[in-house]
């Protein structure tokens, strides 16, 4: 289902199509479709927007890319003890137990980038505090080296728009160049990696890979199940 509800403030009916696309704009049957698992599947939510060409899979798979099953497109049994764990890792004391080390960050951050606006340069408030921060938040709760958080936004950008965005042939092929290797970096630190990411990535990889979805893509990315 395409959930919308942001953009259509008062819908004429709880649900309607749109563009194709089946409309749910009430609370409770986003709650309901998200609930069934039974009638409606997550497995496509990782599937790429732009099918991804011969080459630039090749390129992916010479370094062992693949999505396993997450979060996000993890339809089977094994969501719950997944988001178990990660619950355990993001838990409100450990949240709390951060704040005087992020409090100092932002601070420290923030500082920097008043100082380069005092001195007349353009700053980019995105890239230099809000994008830095919580990735490095994130980093500590998961017990990964902070610096390393550079190397992850690379990664996720380039993936962003390599599986979200409207890249033409020759931009996928740079994209996959660049996710490729980063891939396979973080695999590694992952693989051998203690503490939170370490049990994290060595639930994931035990979990089964999502059914198998549509070859047609869907911007619901929530596609009900043939009966």
């Amino acid at each position: 289902m395409l959930f919308e509800l942001w953009k259509h403030p008062r819908p004429a009916a709880p649900a309607f199509r749109r563009d194709g696309q089946v409309v749910v704009a009430s609370h409770r049957l986003a709650r309901e479709v998200l609930a069934d698992r039974e009638r409606f599947s997550a497995a496509n939510a990782l599937d790429a927007v732009v099918p991804v060409p011969a080459g630039p899979l090749r390129k992916l798979a010479s370094h062992r890319f693949r999505l396993p099953a997450t979060l996000a497109n993890n339809d089977t049994a094994t969501h719950g003890p997944i988001r178990e764990r990660f619950g355990e890792v993001f838990a409100p004391a450990r949240v709390a137990a951060l704040r005087p080390w992020l409090t100092g960050l932002a601070r420290r951050t923030a500082a920097v980038a008043a100082h380069r606006l005092r001195a007349g340069e353009d700053v980019d408030l995105d890239a230099a505090v809000s994008s830095e921060v919580p990735l490095a938040a994130l980093a500590r709760l998961m017990d990964l080296d902070v610096a390393a958080t550079r190397e992850v936004k690379r990664f996720s950008r380039a993936a962003l728009e390599l599986f979200w965005g409207d890249p033409d042939p020759e931009r996928q092929r740079e994209l996959a160049e660049a996710v490729g290797p980063f891939h396979a970096l973080l695999r590694a630190r992952a693989a051998s990696a203690g503490g939170a990411t370490g049990t994290c990535a060595r639930r994931t990889a035990r979990t089964p890979r999502p059914r198998p979805c549509s070859s047609s893509w869907s911007r619901a990315r929530r596609r009900p199940r043939s009966s």
